[in-house]
């Protein structure tokens, strides 16, 4: 990042894959408010997996309005068929 720019959205899935889950809420939150285009993909990303029953996750893709965010069931899991 010091010679070119690093879109919050992958600095943010690094963080999650390294399991620093706080972090990369912030950065995958500063990517939707940046409106990132990867941000769509939020979702559906099964590196994210880890993380969908957290409370941040499904708030982060109901605010990109996502429809996906209505398939979701009562346990915030996405069905296997979506991810």
């Amino acid at each position: 990042s010091r010679t070119a720019y690093v879109p919050h959205y992958f600095l943010g899935m690094m963080h999650m894959a390294v399991a620093n889950f706080d972090r990369g809420f912030e950065l995958l939150d500063a990517a939707r408010l940046e409106r990132s285009a990867w941000a769509m993909w939020l979702g559906t990303e099964p590196k994210l997996d880890p993380v969908r029953q957290d409370p941040r996750y499904l708030r982060l893709v109901n605010a990109t309005n996502n429809p996906i965010v209505e398939k979701f069931g009562p346990d915030n899991i996405l069905p296997e068929s979506y991810r």
